[in-house]
């Protein structure tokens, strides 16, 4: 079993997040998302483990 890998998205428009969130989902990523630079830095913020931001 692999680890389980985290993807940060940050997507201003809900369409565009929804999907690529969606996408990344089922290909087995965790994923956070923020739809602005503040959310962004408070998603971070909580989120102990390494994330790749996207």
């Amino acid at each position: 079993m692999r680890a389980s890998r985290t993807i940060m998205v940050v997507e201003d428009d809900e369409e565009t997040l929804n999907i690529v969130a969606r996408t990344l989902a089922a290909s087995g990523y965790d994923v956070l998302w923020a739809r602005n630079g503040d959310d962004t830095l408070t998603v971070l913020d909580r989120h102990a483990s390494p994330i790749a931001l996207m």
